[in-house]
């Protein structure tokens, strides 16, 4: 079960396992995400959660670089497997996108992260692309 809950003045995505409680999972070394995260997204394994963030300090990328300075909300997964978030709107050599990532959604196995960013490449103010990120073979 994933959820949207209000710790220390901004909404957390809490995440609760039947056998192990619940925890926060819009966070990043126990520090609780310092802006607003919602729209959870729960795979169908139960084990992975893709959710939206306008938190600066959770962004994590796979190459462990810390850091959110695009100033826009951004997609993450969490994995339950690994106790892990990592930021999924990222473009090559794992650098945010500049207009962030919104809407976020996974295939039924989890190895393959959609989501929408507005005008990342100049098309204009109202135009937005939609991006879809392959993460390995299940």
């Amino acid at each position: 079960l994933a959820y949207e809950g209000h710790r220390d003045g901004h909404s957390q995505i809490i995440y609760k396992d039947l056998g192990d409680g619940e925890r926060v999972i819009s966070d990043r070394g126990g520090a609780l995400g310092d802006g607003n995260s919602h729209d959870p997204v729960i795979g169908n394994s139960g084990y992975y959660v893709a959710f939206e963030s306008e938190a600066a300090n959770l962004a994590v990328n796979a190459l462990g670089r810390p850091g959110d300075f695009n100033g826009f909300a951004d997609a993450y997964l969490y994995t339950d497997v690994r106790n892990l978030t990592l930021v999924q709107s990222v473009e090559e050599k794992a650098v945010p996108l500049a207009g962030g990532g919104q809407n976020p959604s996974m295939s039924y196995y989890a190895n393959y992260v959609l989501f929408d960013s507005p005008a990342p490449l100049g098309m204009g103010a109202s135009a937005s692309q939609i991006f879809m990120r392959y993460l390995g073979p299940v």
